[in-house]
């Protein structure tokens, strides 16, 4: 079995590539983000540390933390150039 970024592509070698340039995609929207904004969000959702370690690391409170990565998450879902990537036939 053939599984990239936990993703099952052994039976159809165009999910590989769907999945290959959609994991580019969402790199580079996170590259895009504000420092904070990608330090918490990466922090949070790819390194799975808690809000409270996070915030104990950048010297904020737990909800500050909650609130940068809300922010984060905003930003990701406007980003114009993702969705229309995303969405493009």
């Amino acid at each position: 079995m053939l599984v990239v970024q936990g993703v099952d592509c052994e039976h159809d070698p165009a999910d590989l590539a769907i999945t290959h340039e959609t994991i580019g995609l969402v790199r580079r929207a996170v590259a895009r983000l504000p420092k904070r904004e990608r330090r918490v969000l990466v922090s949070c959702v790819f390194h799975h540390k808690k809000l409270k370690e996070v915030g104990e690391r950048m010297k904020i409170t737990i909800e500050r933390v909650r609130q940068i990565q809300q922010r984060a998450i905003r930003l990701l879902h406007d980003d114009p150039y993702l969705i229309w990537k995303v969405f493009d036939d």
